[in-house]
């Protein structure tokens, strides 16, 4: 990890990638070219302007030959193209499914979670969360021995994937706290 001093009281280590790069897998690929500003992100329910984003630029020295020469490093919690967080669509996509609400009614339920009001989250936004999961079920299931787990769990509903998902969610977050609040001898 490289160190990079942001302010002058803050400094952030980013990785250097110089060990592999992260698109084609050669040594000494990926170089930094600066940063791309991201106009307003939202984590844990909090809005962000101006976010600086640091990108890198694959010189193609590996083996495999990516189909794109740049790549950015994100905040953990988001995922690409998006600037609602992963807790922000997941609350969203849960409010929606298990409440049987409209898009507005889901909308007064996340601004209630603490979410500013000048935060846009538009109906195109929350239709687009509804696609994540539904992909997300697709991709879960073309791995055969989720899919056997899945489908053998109480929580399958064959009619409702993006339900399916959600449980699976909860299904390992819960084990994974469980998990977590175990102790070592």
């Amino acid at each position: 990890m490289a160190n990079y001093i942001a302010t002058a009281k803050e400094t952030y280590d980013f990785p250097d990638y110089s060990e592999q790069c992260p698109l084609c897998g050669g040594t000494n690929c990926a170089v930094r070219i600066g940063f791309y500003y991201r106009k307003q992100i939202v984590i844990s329910f909090i809005a962000y302007s101006d976010v600086p984003i640091l990108r890198w630029l694959c010189r193609k020295k590996g083996t495999q030959k990516p189909k794109h020469r740049t790549f950015s490093l994100l905040p953990s919690a988001l995922i690409p193209y998006h600037s609602h967080d992963l807790n922000l669509i997941f609350e969203t996509v849960k409010h929606i499914q298990q409440q049987s609400t409209t898009f507005e009614q889901t909308k007064s339920h996340i601004s209630d979670k603490g979410i500013e009001t000048d935060i846009a989250l538009e109906n195109n936004q929350i239709h687009d969360f509804l696609q994540i999961f539904t992909s997300a079920f697709t991709k879960l299931m073309a791995i055969p021995e989720l899919k056997q787990r899945i489908e053998q769990a109480d929580y399958f509903h064959s009619s409702n994937p993006i339900i399916t998902v959600i449980s699976f969610i909860n299904s390992y977050k819960s084990r994974l706290l469980t998990t977590a609040n175990l102790k070592p001898r």
